[in-house]
């Protein structure tokens, strides 16, 4: 008798964690977009591991160039790590904590991977602890009335969107075009408008950044008051392509003044290439942009804007009597929201305000986001820096309160007319008194 000798394989064990279920327990994005980033949080609860019980996802999504930028995570349930994270990845963004649903997450998730794909950006690693969000099949369904696929892009010769539908044909796209669920997750991704100094600074940091839809939101037909929630219709009679030959730009000052009911602005804006000086004229009603003017332009030296964004720098010294590594741990103790990058000579934390209230200002500076920093050198020096005597005397205070602050001893303390930290951090010097020495003989 013939003996059947086919064997079966039976799957059995514990699956690892990344390939257990998730299931969605909360989340939440940053109002920040017409800033020009934003910032998520996703929790969720894993099923059948043996590993985590916990899954806490952070995520940093650019909106001009960069897209999906950047992907942390953490499987366990502890506050505190939690917080690190969250300081240096969303609370630096300066906005609201504003919470979605599970489909919101994986819509917004979904729309910078496809950023990243058409603009051939690598994902960030860890993409086998995310990639379950990306599936088709695992979406949540959409609120009903939906009629099929809609992939949004701009059209660069109008300064518009246009809306590529399943049969392959093209039509003008504008924010009030859009699902209702999409229309909702957009709405909730942008702060409130409050007044017409932070309009205006919004809508052009916009357009200089050719983030034309971003920009758009802010021309409803309906006013933006009372609150960001709302989905608004577009003007879409509004050129907002005026600068075609100016590339993408980083507005990094603008000043406003008031004249025959327009806002004058000049604008000092950074491309890759050069600085330029920008005017418009722009008109407000009822809290949203209905006219958008040029008037003149013209390229200034890299000297000449660094006049233009001078301000006093005053920077503590101290000498670090401890392993610099120890250093690490302050972070959280300053209460401060923090940006840590590496540098040849050691580490730099940019300390950020805790919100963007400098972008409704009449003389709107990027850089007021920032509320200081501090360099910790790879040759035990502990350096600060902050823009006002008060600031640099809360940094003290703070650092001196840590845990840290017995291993520092203050050395000394300078004033100076523009900003010198960031040239030192990346200069030759490992020491910052050779670079003042350097500067002083030039």
């Amino acid at each position: 008798m013939k003996q059947n000798t086919e064997l079966k394989i039976i799957e059995g064990g514990i699956k690892p964690k990344e390939l257990c279920e998730k299931k969605f327990a909360s989340a939440y994005i940053t109002d920040t977009r017409l800033m020009g980033a934003l910032g998520m949080h996703v929790h969720w609860n894993v099923v059948g591991s043996n590993d985590a019980v916990d899954l806490h996802q952070f995520f940093y999504f650019d909106v001009e160039e960069y897209g999906f930028e950047t992907y942390k995570s953490l499987w366990v349930n502890e506050r505190s790590s939690i917080e690190l994270i969250e300081r240096s990845m969303i609370d630096c963004l300066g906005g609201s904590k504003i919470p979605v649903t599970e489909g919101e997450a994986r819509m917004l998730l979904r729309e910078y991977a496809e950023f990243n794909a058409k603009h051939h950006i690598k994902m960030p690693g860890g993409q086998r602890e995310y990639e379950f969000m990306l599936a088709e099949e695992d979406m949540p369904a959409a609120d009903d009335g939906a009629d099929g696929e809609i992939a949004l892009m701009q059209d660069p010769d109008h300064a518009k969107m246009i809306r590529t539908d399943g049969d392959g044909s093209t039509n003008p796209f504008t924010p009030s075009d859009m699902h209702k669920d999409q229309a909702v997750l957009f709405a909730k991704e942008c702060t409130e408008i409050t007044g017409e100094y932070q309009l205006v600074n919004y809508f052009l940091m916009r357009c200089f950044a050719r983030d034309f839809f971003g920009a758009r939101y802010l021309t409803g037909e309906e006013g933006l008051i009372p609150g960001p929630r709302t989905v608004i219709g577009p003007n879409e009679d509004m050129v907002l392509d005026l600068y075609p030959n100016v590339g993408p730009a980083t507005l990094g000052k603008n000043t406003i003044d008031e004249k025959d009911s327009y806002f004058m602005c000049q604008s000092l804006v950074e491309t890759e290439t050069e600085y330029r000086i920008i005017v418009s004229k722009i008109k407000v009603e009822s809290m949203r942009v209905v006219r958008y003017e040029r008037t003149s332009g013209f390229r200034v030296s890299s000297s000449e804007a660094a006049m233009m964004l001078a301000r006093s720098e005053f920077i503590t010294v101290y000498e670090v009597v401890a392993d610099p590594e120890s250093v690490d741990n302050v972070k959280l103790e300053l209460e401060f929201n923090t940006m840590e990058t590496d540098h040849e000579h050691g580490k730099l934390y940019l300390a950020f305000n805790e919100n963007n209230d400098h972008v409704g200002r009449r003389v709107f500076m990027l850089s007021d986001d920032v509320f200081g920093m501090y360099f910790v050198t790879d040759m035990g020096q502990f350096i600060a820096a902050a823009y006002s005597i008060r600031s640099i005397q809360r940094m003290e205070r703070m650092i001196m309160k840590s845990s840290l602050g017995e291993y520092l001893i203050p050395t000394e303390k300078f004033e100076f007319k523009e900003p010198v930290l960031y040239e030192y951090v990346n200069s030759d010097f490992e020491r910052f008194e050779d670079f003042l020495e350097a500067i002083r003989d030039d």
